[in-house]
This record gives structure tokens, sequence and C-alpha cells, in this order.
């Protein structure tokens, strides 16, 4: 594990396989596969529409933002 980043009820995780996932209350929502190992993230609303994103940096330099729901 690369990355743990807790926010309330949700735990996100980050593999050096590249793989990030998010938990809540000990189920698993989901996990995608990237390219870059991840390095930094964290979750906030941030276009107010009151479901959380997911910022999450990688090592090649590339940010992503995620849905809290699905991951895309």
């Amino acid at each position: 594990v690369v990355l743990l980043y807790s926010y309330s009820n949700f735990i996100l995780y980050g593999l050096e396989t590249g793989t990030i996932g998010l938990y809540k209350k000990g189920t698993r929502l989901w996990y995608v596969k990237d390219n870059g190992i991840p390095t930094s993230g964290l979750m906030a609303d941030i276009n107010r529409d009151n479901i959380n994103e997911l910022v999450v940096g990688f090592s090649t330099g590339e940010v992503k933002i995620l849905s809290e729901m699905t991951g895309e």
C-alpha cells in the first residue's frame, strides 16, 4: 500500500501496481487500475453536488478526479 487516506466512513487506498480503490464502512465500493503509482489523495465535494470527488495524484505527474460513487 503506497497511499492510504481516511475521511469520515471512507478509506481510499492505492497500490504500487497502480490500483486505487474506495471502501465505505468496510465494504469495497470500487477499484480502478491506472498506469502510474498513486502518491497522494483527498476527498472533497469539489462541484458542490453533495457527492464527494476523489483527487488522486500519480508518480507520472498526472492528477485525476474520480467520483466517490463509481470511480470514474
